[in-house]
């Protein structure tokens, strides 16, 4: 009987499947214990606390045993239920730690394709920001992400065939977005596209990846370049997948950008107007009209054409050179403001 411990890892709901070690609810299912009763007291007894949910007392029982075991499939066996109470006890570092061990010293013992299994377990559980590890300071835990990466990165690169190879490659990407990396996020995303066309992520990769340059942007006035990467990025989205896992996000994101896009687009139509350069003003407000039709900038700029001449001309080209600073300065002045009027008496 296999029993089942709440770990706490459960993933999004809108995105798709759970990893096959997990349980509903991102719960972790522990190896059953032998059924034949061990004449060793000192392992009846992590036994029993092993069955009994006594994680940390099962963990440190198995070790003890493990030390004085003299069968070395007996004593792997030891190591590796030490390893499970960890991991059921939530210290996924002891476990981590048990595991490789395990792996190292006991390499041909048939429980290593589920180990490996489990270090993309404990590694996915560091890359969402579920868990800790010591730091060098003090020895206080504290949440590291990156070290979810590190593992995360061997098992996919050991391993690029495995059933959990893509799963890595989101699982890091969602580490990077969570430490604020986002182009790292994004080539992750991408890349996981790419080389699993078939995997159940690859429409939440390019989804994701069209995201982070969201994320990254601080703002139209800054850079719009980042906008208008994910807003088109989205848009090919929304294109490939017109029923797809994230298509009301995506219509929501392109329907967002599309405003604060127009929004400064008319902004920057209004700084021409206060200068009285019109003909500048008048491209940006077309731009929003062509590019933005349904948002409400484009509204708000079809009333400011209105407001136009219809015969606006543009300027002049400037001089090929400029003599002295002088005329510089005059070119660079803003246009000059109407004449006050005259008193009237």
């Amino acid at each position: 009987m296999w029993v089942v411990v709440g770990w706490g890892i459960a993933g999004c709901a809108s995105e798709p499947g759970t990893n096959p070690e997990l349980g509903d609810g991102g719960q972790v299912t522990v190896a059953p214990l032998a059924s034949d009763v061990s004449q060793n007291p000192l392992e009846r007894q992590a036994q029993d606390d092993f069955r009994g949910g006594r994680y940390a007392s099962a963990m440190d029982g198995f070790l003890l045993v493990a030390e004085t075991e003299k069968d070395p499939r007996r004593r792997s066996e030891q190591v590796f239920y030490a390893a499970e109470s960890a991991l059921a006890a939530g210290n996924h570092y002891r476990s981590y730690e048990l595991y490789r061990a395990l792996i190292q010293s006991f390499p041909a013992s048939p429980r290593i394709p589920g180990v490996i299994e489990r270090l993309f377990l404990i590694g996915r559980a560091y890359a969402e920001g579920l868990a800790e590890k010591p730091s060098l300071f003090l020895g206080i835990e504290s949440e590291d992400r990156e070290f979810g990466v590190s593992l995360l990165t061997n098992f996919q690169k050991a391993r690029p065939r495995h059933g959990l190879a893509d799963d890595a490659l989101h699982y890091i990407a969602v580490a990077h977005e969570g430490l604020e990396h986002y182009p790292d996020a994004r080539s992750v995303w991408d890349r996981l596209a790419v080389d699993y066309p078939r995997s159940e992520w690859a429409q939440t990769a390019q989804f994701r990846s069209a995201r982070t340059y969201t994320l990254e942007s601080e703002g139209p006035a800054y850079d719009t370049s980042l906008l208008l990467a994910g807003l088109a990025k989205l848009r090919a989205y929304r294109d490939r997948y017109p029923t797809g896992n994230h298509a009301a996000e995506a219509r929501e994101e392109i329907a967002e950008l599309e405003q604060q896009l127009g929004a400064f687009g008319v902004d920057q139509a209004r700084f021409y107007l206060r200068r009285d350069q019109d003909y500048s003003a008048k491209l940006y407000l077309e731009a929003v009209v062509a590019d933005y039709p349904e948002t409400e900038a484009a509204n708000e700029a079809q009333d400011l054409l209105a407001g136009l001449p219809s015969d606006l001309q543009p300027p002049p080209p400037p001089p090929d050179h400029v003599d002295d600073d002088t005329e510089l300065e005059a070119l660079q002045a803003p246009a000059a403001p109407p004449p006050a009027p005259l008193p009237v008496d």
